[in-house]
């Protein structure tokens, strides 16, 4: 099936450069080289989930020229290299692109001669999502069989400072084994690895909760990640998104339906009362339990 999608980022002519300025004018204040990457990569998710949302919109009420206007206002690659060079990865943003997915300047090429509703209806069935999931906002820009198979990292991926998000958990375990390799490590292993390198692993599935803030599925590596003082890659779901098939599968969540059901289930599971003063999750580490 073929996922129609705005590439991983849609800044506009001049913002990659006025991104990898701030970030400098940022390193020159004093501030640190992770907490000013986190502060200009926010922004940079804000502006393109912004550009995407006008193109959106323009598309949806049958403004093709300010669509077209917005498709030719991208940064070209030239600026994504300059400021990858400032030390700003925007890959960060958004999930890669995928094989076989066509962007929106190729659907909108599609369409010529045909209504707006007549290219919406047909082009309905490829589309990901609902609304404006399919630019990449919310959804990500995984082809709609990629989100239905994948359990992990599906969502809009996001930088986030590690004290932006909550624990599900009151405790997590000091001794650890890779789930791929079968390796053991520790929790001060996963710590000194992330401050020498950065995020370890895919993305962390986070909640937006009932209160509009986040709360992690993953906790050991957000309390890594805050004693390492970097950011923490997250992949955003929405507290009613439905859990697919796959997902309840890996995970063992076959009584769940959405994510907010899982998560609940999860912080409703910890004991010493943590749910009832906490029924969206704490902002206080985790106990590290098992460590000498």
């Amino acid at each position: 099936m073929v996922g129609i999608v705005v590439e991983n980022n849609f800044l506009t002519k001049g913002e990659p450069a006025l991104l990898a300025q701030k970030l400098s004018d940022c390193l020159a204040a004093g501030g640190s080289q992770a907490a000013c990457q986190i502060a200009v990569q926010k922004e940079m998710n804000a502006r393109s989930n912004g550009n995407k949302e006008a193109l959106g919109l323009a598309m949806q009420s049958s403004d093709q020229g300010a669509a077209q206007a917005l498709l030719d206002g991208k940064a070209d690659d030239g600026e994504y290299a300059a400021l990858r060079q400032a030390g700003v990865d925007p890959e960060l943003i958004n999930t890669s692109r995928d094989t076989g997915a066509i962007t929106a300047q190729e659907w909108l090429n599609s369409c010529q001669g045909l209504s707006w509703s007549a290219c919406a209806n047909t082009k309905g069935n490829e589309q990901i999502g609902s609304g404006l999931g399919w630019l990449g906002l919310g959804v990500g820009t995984k082809t709609a069989g990629e989100v239905e198979s994948g359990v992990k990292g599906a969502g809009n991926v996001i930088l986030y400072t590690a004290d932006d998000i909550r624990f599900s958990q009151n405790s997590v375990s000091f001794n650890k084994t890779d789930r791929v390799t079968g390796t053991n490590y520790t929790y001060n292993d996963l710590v000194k690895n992330m401050r020498e390198n950065g995020w370890v692993g895919d993305p962390v599935d986070v909640v937006k909760m009932p209160d509009n803030k986040l709360t992690s599925m993953d906790n050991t590596r957000i309390a890594a990640a805050r004693e390492a003082g970097i950011g923490v890659e997250a992949s955003v779901r929405r507290y009613d998104e439905s859990l697919t098939p796959a997902i309840k599968e890996a995970r063992g969540w076959q009584n769940f339906n959405t994510w907010g059901d899982a998560i609940t289930g999860r912080i409703n599971k910890q004991s010493g009362g943590f749910s009832a003063s906490n029924p969206y999750g704490s902002t206080e580490l985790p106990r590290i339990s098992g460590g000498d």
